[in-house]
């Protein structure tokens, strides 16, 4: 069981480790996939990065309804809106600034590391794992993603795949 957990660490630790890249070729991106990319490369984020994620959350559907409730691109709870958006929820604009408005907070939460931002995103921002994690400055790779619930660890796979 160690050497599967030693695996997955190594292997994470490979994804987790790569410097982001902010240089993305644009051409076969919609108009709101270029307007979010750049949107994240004002706001510090990598934008294939913040592209992966989105597409994860609503495959870039701006009206996706989970079954719990979540709602738009950025498949907020209710409760999230109400804490970061603004405006109309249905419109993909409002939902892109309430996306940046968490991952923002996330980011200063989490000291800007986004693996743990986006397993606080996936799997809740007050998880003592997490919580724990960054204050202990625990080793993600090796420490936190083997931890995490099987549906988070594959997101976060997806998301830094390329």
């Amino acid at each position: 069981m160690e050497i599967v957990f030693i695996l997955i660490g190594y292997f994470a630790a490979q994804y987790f480790n790569k410097k982001p890249s902010k240089k993305m070729d644009t051409k076969n991106l919609t108009d709101l996939q270029k307007y979010v990319a750049q949107e994240a490369v004002k706001k510090g984020y990598d934008p294939q990065i913040v592209l992966r994620q989105i597409s994860a959350e609503s495959a870039w559907k701006t009206d996706a309804k989970s079954q719990a409730g979540a709602y738009g691109l950025p498949q907020f709870m209710p409760a999230t809106w109400k804490d970061y958006g603004s405006g109309d929820i249905k419109n993909p604009y409002n939902q892109v600034e309430a996306y940046f408005k968490f991952m923002d907070y996330l980011k200063k939460k989490f000291k800007g590391d986004i693996r743990y931002m986006l397993a606080a995103y996936n799997w809740g921002q007050n998880r003592k794992l997490l919580v724990n994690g960054i204050k202990e400055n625990l080793n993600f790779s090796t420490q936190i993603f083997p931890k995490l619930p099987s549906e988070t660890k594959n997101y976060i796979t997806k998301i830094f795949k390329k």
